[in-house]
Parts: structure tokens; sequence; C-alpha cells
């Protein structure tokens, strides 16, 4: 399941990385599926307070990933560390909006991030 969630995150960032590179510069970080009805439709990367989700596209905009998302590692994380924290590039609407969704609130804008927190 670890290796299709980092398949999920590497189409959805596109980092300039071979999927091998990729999948060992998260080494480090925990890594969750987001399975919905018993569908892969996402994941959650984890180092600390620092938090990246990616959901494969055709799941955009579905109310019950937001509500697995926050019932199941939001809340779970934010006991243990006290709050997150999570970026989104400028210009980058959808993950905006997801991120506010979820309730995070901006913190700082520098260059192209916006970072945010929750908690």
């Amino acid at each position: 399941m670890r290796q299709a969630c980092i398949r999920i995150l590497y189409d959805h960032v596109r980092p300039g990385l071979s999927i091998e590179e990729y999948a060992e510069a998260l080494t480090w970080w925990e890594i969750e599926p987001i399975v919905i009805r018993g569908e892969l439709v996402g994941c959650v990367m984890a180092l600390g307070d620092e938090i990246h989700i990616a959901v494969k596209p055709e799941f955009h905009g579905r109310w019950a990933i937001r509500r697995e998302m926050r019932q199941r590692f939001l809340l779970d994380r934010i006991t243990r560390y006290g709050c997150l924290r999570a970026t989104a590039s400028r210009g980058n609407e959808k993950a905006i909006r997801f991120i506010e969704r979820l309730g995070f609130k901006r913190t700082n804008e520098h260059d192209d991030k916006i970072t945010y927190q929750l908690g």
C-alpha cells in the first residue's frame, strides 16, 4: 500500500526526481492511505507536525474525504503534536481550498508558498 501511496504523491507533485529517488526521499515520512468504501482515494504523508495530502483527481471535492481526514488523521496528529502545519503553492487554488476547508488557517506567505496551521 505504501508504494501505491507514493505513486499518488509522486503524480500529485511531479518532483523532478525518478519515482525511486522520490520514494527514497520519503523514507522517514509516515505515509497513510485514505481509503473510502474500500477504494484508495489518496494519502497523507507526515513528518512530525508537517503534513501533506494528495487526493486522486477523480475524488477532488468529495466531502467524505474531508470527514475521513479530520477523524482519522488530523485529530490524532494534533493530539500528538499540538498543531499541524501544511503548505500550498500560491496559485494552486484546489490545494488552498482543500486545506482551508479542513480548518487550517494561514499563518505566513513567503515567495510562492502559503503556510497554514491547524490546532
